[in-house]
């Protein structure tokens, strides 16, 4: 199934659940709306290998250049089935994704089948959140955040200690112990 889906920062973002949004938020062609935060989720890859008819012209164009939402910059995720694969980033989503998803040379044009997308015109609002998807998920990427990582506090560090030791005492001693 493509989900497409625009939400409002007042507003929170509708229920997957429901079966059409709340609002003037669409499925498949999201508005371009000024304060409107615009993502797709595991969309297929073969949208760039399929093609449709435009209405009242007949031409075909490929599936992925009638969405909007890939006109603009921002962050992508590429899935191998529901896995998370790459974290990217791009100044023109549909591009960067063509060129991951038909060219045979790309580096990860083998791995994945879906992939979201995240329109973000501000560009250090695009590193950052690259940043944050990179350090949530386990990806093949070999880019490192830029965030700073906060060391446990010594009660955590000494507390997970004792959680492994305890750990490793029941299964060398058993649980009577």
């Amino acid at each position: 199934m493509i989900l497409l889906r625009c939400c409002s920062q007042e507003n929170s973002c509708p229920s997957q659940s429901r079966a059409r949004p709340r609002g003037r938020s669409k499925w498949l062609g999201v508005e371009s709306v000024k304060n409107k935060r615009e993502f797709g989720r595991m969309l297929p890859r073969e949208v760039f290998d399929h093609f449709v008819e435009e209405e009242g012209t007949g031409k075909k164009r490929r599936l992925a250049d009638t969405l909007p939402l890939l006109d603009n910059p921002g962050v992508y995720v590429l899935y191998r089935d529901d896995v998370p694969h790459y974290v990217g980033q791009a100044t023109k989503l549909r591009q960067r994704l063509f060129l991951h998803a038909c060219i045979p040379g790309s580096p990860y044009y083998n791995f994945w089948n879906f992939f979201s997308v995240f329109a973000i015109k501000d560009k250090a609002h695009r590193n950052e959140i690259e940043a944050i998807l990179i350090a949530a998920m386990p990806t093949a990427n070999s880019a490192k955040p830029r965030l700073e990582r906060q060391p446990f506090p010594k009660s955590l560090r000494d507390m997970l200690r004792r959680i492994r030791q305890a750990k490793v005492d029941r299964e060398v001693l058993g649980p009577s112990h």
